[in-house]
């Protein structure tokens, strides 16, 4: 069904991003980034096409590409002011944890570190989230010190979420 709504709608990006995620599902990596990389095309701002494709990126191992269209999305979802939707909030979030992710498979801790870094300065929900990833990143790199350092100013930021005790325990 989709394969007919791009066919006869040659500019519907979404139709190509729902082919491409029935194909990654089937496990047809390569076939499922060339349909996102065509809906892309179509829609260089498409949100959920620039998820998928680092996404897939991702799977097929190539971590630079990955990284490069993850901070594409970071840029895009980007505001000057700091100030954010609670969905705009929610999307950049998801490709900064998503970018962090794809760091700390490449071991480049500090650059993990700076992106969870963003998430903490978006407050929020994205702040507990943006401390775990910090310490992930430095426990990975068997960095203990600074992991704890860390958990330690997470539980004096918010001494009451229960969540950043935890993990400085």
């Amino acid at each position: 069904q989709y394969k007919d709504l791009a066919d006869s709608d040659p500019e519907n990006s979404e139709a190509l991003v729902h082919i491409a995620e029935i194909e990654r599902r089937q496990g047809k990596y390569e076939d499922a980034l060339a349909s996102v990389r065509k809906a892309r095309k179509i829609d260089a701002n498409s949100l959920e096409a620039g998820f998928n494709e680092g996404l897939l990126l991702d799977v097929l191992g190539r971590f630079d590409e990955a990284i490069q269209t993850y901070q594409q999305m970071v840029d895009l979802t980007s505001h000057a002011n700091g100030a954010y939707t609670d969905e705009e909030k929610n999307n950049r979030s998801i490709f900064l944890e998503r970018l962090g992710s794809v760091y700390l498979e490449e071991n480049k801790t500090e650059l993990a570190v700076a992106t969870y870094q963003k998430l903490i300065d978006m407050g929020a929900s994205s702040v507990v989230r943006g401390y775990q990833g910090q310490v992930d990143a430095y426990r990975q790199a068997h960095q203990f010190d600074k992991a704890i350092e860390v958990s330690r100013n997470a539980v004096v930021a918010d001494p009451k979420d229960r969540d950043l005790k935890l993990m400085l325990a």
